[in-house]
């Protein structure tokens, strides 16, 4: 599942030549840009908030996307979302909110009913934070 939403993070995000730097360490500037400390204290308020809503948009059985205005709260000011979409696979329900930062830097920031949060974000790589426990930068070729 969770390789399942990877894929369409890259997807979104174009890269089509990016290859993984695992043991390239990201600077302090790169992890501020993927902090997830906010999101992990809001991860049960957007649960809460979707079983509340009704989908605007049912794509499949799996796939759901709602409205964006209620969902306004859990970006940073000046963010612009794009989308929010539901998921579940394997038994695992997620949410995606995927935002624009100040017009320039796209955010991908996914929610999962474990608590576990993934974001990435693109600057001249991709920049990943899973929960704290795994950061990846994708260099972009």
């Amino acid at each position: 599942m969770v390789s399942i939403i990877f894929l369409l993070i890259l997807i979104l995000f174009g890269c089509t030549n990016a290859t993984t730097n695992q043991n390239e360490e990201l600077t302090e500037d790169e992890k501020e840009l993927v902090d997830i400390s906010n999101e992990k204290s809001m991860y049960k308020d957007v649960f809460s908030l979707a079983d509340k809503l009704r989908p605007n948009k049912v794509i499949s059985a799996n796939v759901k996307t709602y409205d964006i205005k209620p969902f306004e709260k859990f970006v940073p000011e000046n963010s612009k979302i794009l989308q929010i979409t539901e998921t579940e696979f394997g038994g695992i329900k997620g949410i995606t909110i995927d935002y624009l930062f100040e017009d320039r830097r796209k955010v991908i920031v996914e929610y999962f009913e474990d608590g576990k949060v993934r974001k990435a974000t693109r600057t001249e790589n991709i920049l990943e934070n899973f929960s704290n426990e795994e950061f990846t930068k994708k260099t972009l070729n």
